[in-house]
């Protein structure tokens, strides 16, 4: 009871202080617009005439208000910059509408070139409030969400191409825009009308066989290429390029990196299919968050809205959003291959390159923060050598290594200090994975046989060894654990349904009772 009246004196106390501060400085004016100029000649993409305006003058507020939500980029926010104003008869040859896109946030558009390739036009301010439950869609707690995009920078994707170029990653190519307000605007961008907006290249099918995507001879979404990765024995995930791209994440502070913000760009040759990741989305680089009381509070809950900054202040925080594509595909790198990829980030990703990409942003505001993340910029690029690895040892904690919907013969071998383990297709003919893992390191790995007659095989003796989790999945399954482990306590936990053969040690444990152990998520909902 007494737990219960303090909670309460808490929201209270948090209701009293987040309405006092939502009221002081409040201003939701609309963003001025001025004419700009004729620009000499044609600006690249058609883009010719500009306007002078802020991308959202309304997240200016006093300096109370700030004490408790942060400043943020506020400045940002409201400071006029020119910006050219779309043309879409001429801009890539001429655009037209293809569908609405945008997630519950991000009010986008997308559009379609006489060429079939698409593209899409995304607000740089965006809508948090659709996100929440309809009964706190109320001032000032919807006033409060909209306030935080201030954390946003708006102008952070422009940087990313030339960063990401010499990073050796694949990116799309952002151009900012301002889209009018006009009684001829077409009726499709009524929700971007009077607005600032990205215009950048949307990966997919039609941006195949390009050199940006380096020829490529698909381009799928997460789920379309997970589920080839799982049917097949021949498809594999590009690790390296991968953890390329997640390191390359730890350097500009993009902590959302969830499945929906990547495509992967498809490779095929004698011995099957690669995937590579093509990432996207990066309205999340150079974060600005916990700078106010309240806001840090916030910050304690959840690690991962942390303030761009010189040191990272949580690496769990920034791989919360990506864990399960993470686990899945990163562990079976060696930390020597991590340490290969971040001197070659080191080497690459040079003073001059970061100068200049950051050049990308309007002169104002580079002249705000440009030289302030430049140095921070540097600094992650120099101590990557200890983030990276700091990166990798979570990773490795709870690996995650999955079958596929064919015959996969999993070999576990227990060591002393070290847990091997190895896949092979059917006839054992071709390993499909091979990695050792450090028992002092790792904690757990997860099996996953999906579907097919799957054999597992644990060998081998270690005084204490890591926990496995079996999840044979729908077929018949065979299970031996013929390993010795010291201690009481089981390290070999089965999750199945109906008949299988079980053969082994007393390590084994079987848990039986769920159908659920048959259904195999992508999301990593049910680790």
């Amino acid at each position: 009871m007494k737990r219960r009246k303090i909670t309460i004196f808490l929201l209270i106390i948090f209701s009293l202080i987040t309405t006092s501060g939502y009221l002081v400085g409040c201003d939701e004016s609309k963003n001025p617009v001025y004419p700009g100029r004729k620009l000499s000649g044609k600006a690249p993409l058609s883009l010719d005439t500009t306007v002078i305006t802020t991308p959202g003058i309304g997240y200016s507020k006093g300096n109370v208000y700030k004490f408790f939500f942060g400043e943020h980029y506020r400045k940002i926010w409201a400071m006029p910059v020119e910006v050219p104003i779309i043309d879409l008869e001429n801009t890539h040859g001429g655009l037209v509408f293809s569908k609405a896109g945008g997630n519950m946030q991000t009010i986008s558009i997308r559009l379609k070139s006489a060429e079939g390739k698409r593209f899409v036009l995304r607000g740089i301010d965006k809508d948090p409030v659709k996100i929440l439950p309809k009964l706190m869609r109320i001032h000032p707690i919807k006033g409060l969400v909209q306030d935080q995009i201030s954390a946003l920078n708006p102008y952070a994707p422009l940087a990313i191409p030339s960063l990401a170029n010499a990073a050796g990653i694949f990116h799309t190519n952002p151009i900012l825009v301002y889209v009018p307000d006009e009684k001829d605007t077409e009726a499709f961008l009524d929700g971007l009308k009077g607005k600032l907006a990205t215009l950048e290249e949307f990966p997919d099918k039609e941006w195949a066989n390009t050199e940006q995507f380096g020829f490529a001879s698909d381009i799928i979404s997460t789920e379309d290429m997970l589920r080839k990765r799982f049917k097949q024995q021949s498809v594999k995930i590009d690790a390296k390029a991968y953890a390329r791209c997640r390191l390359f994440d730890l350097l500009v502070g993009d902590w959302d990196r969830h499945s929906d913000q990547w495509k992967w760009a498809l490779f095929e040759d004698s011995s099957g299919m690669t995937f590579k990741p093509i990432p996207r989305d990066r309205d999340m680089a150079f974060f600005q968050f916990n700078d106010g009381l309240i806001v840090k509070l916030a910050v304690a809950i959840n690690s991962k809205l942390q303030s761009y900054d010189y040191d990272i202040q949580s690496i769990k925080g920034m791989g919360k959003n990506s864990r399960y594509l993470d686990r899945l595909v990163l562990p079976e790198l060696t930390e020597e291959e991590w340490n290969l990829l971040i001197r070659d980030l080191q080497t690459h990703i040079t003073d001059s390159v970061i100068e200049n990409a950051l050049k990308d942003w309007p002169q104002p505001v580079f002249n705000q923060i440009g030289p302030s993340t430049i140095d921070k910029l540097k600094y992650r690029r120099d101590h990557l050598s200890k983030t990276g690895i700091e990166f990798y040892k979570l990773i490795q904690k709870e690996p995650i290594i999955a079958g596929t919907d064919k015959q996969d013969n999993f070999k576990i071998v227990r060591q002393k200090n070290t847990t091997t383990v190895s896949v092979y297709d059917n006839d054992e003919k071709k390993l499909l994975y091979n990695r050792v893992f450090d028992n002092h390191l790792t904690n757990k790995i997860t099996l996953y046989g999906l579907r097919g007659e799957d054999e597992f095989i644990i060998e081998g003796k270690a005084g204490k060894g890591i926990l496995l989790n079996i999840y044979g999945g729908e077929s018949f399954d065979k299970i031996i654990d013929q390993s010795e482990l010291k201690g009481i306590v089981k390290k070999t936990r089965v999750y199945e349904y109906g008949p299988n053969r079980y053969e082994g040690t007393t390590e084994l444990e079987v848990f039986g009772n769920d159908p659920l152990h048959h259904y195999f998520e992508k999301s990593g909902r049910r680790e």
